[in-house]
């Protein structure tokens, strides 16, 4: 992801609290800012929503925020700039953007059907007629009024934005990373 941002003109942050991390920026990518990242937001209840809007207030120079995570080292230049340019042409209809994967089938969660009637006779929709949409946790633009009002790094009238299964692939654990 970093050799991928590189190849794109606009300003990059990595939000890192390890030293290890700002080292091999500095050495390998020395035109990349570092924001060093406050411990609290480094502890395991902190997400993606904490640790951008950290970010934005503490660099309020920006209109728009574009969040990507190098555990999405499958998103392309051509998928990222896509995306940016998508949501500038639609801004202000839509108020952010992030990546996402359509899927099709029948989905439950905790128990209960989310794209289906299972006590309806024609509350079944066929396989192929019940898409979900799965957010990526990828890549995620923002503009700085949405932010600042949610403090979420999507706001209320966002851009669902298509990208592939390979590109949408996310590494959260070891075994993720094997694959």
């Amino acid at each position: 992801m970093l050799d991928t941002l590189s190849k794109m003109d606009m300003p990059v942050s990595v939000d890192t609290e390890s030293d290890k991390v700002k080292e091999i920026v500095q050495r390998e990518y020395p035109h990349y800012q570092i924001h060093d990242r406050p411990p609290e937001f480094s502890e395991n209840w902190a997400n993606g929503n904490h640790i951008l809007t950290q970010f934005v207030y503490d660099n309020l120079d920006y209109d728009f925020y574009v969040q990507a995570f190098l555990t999405a080292p499958q998103l392309s230049k051509s998928t990222i700039t896509g995306a940016i340019n998508q949501f500038i042409m639609s801004y202000p209809k839509y108020d952010s953007l992030f990546t996402v994967t359509k899927e099709t089938g029948l989905y439950w969660f905790n128990d209960s059907p989310v794209n289906h009637i299972t006590h309806s006779q024609s509350g079944l929709p066929r396989t192929q007629d019940a898409p979900i949409m799965k957010e990526t946790t990828g890549l995620y633009i923002i503009s700085k009024p949405a932010i600042l009002e949610n403090g979420c790094r999507i706001g209320k009238s966002p851009y669902f934005f298509e990208v592939d299964s390979e590109e949408a692939v996310d590494i959260d654990t070891y075994s993720d990373l094997k694959c």
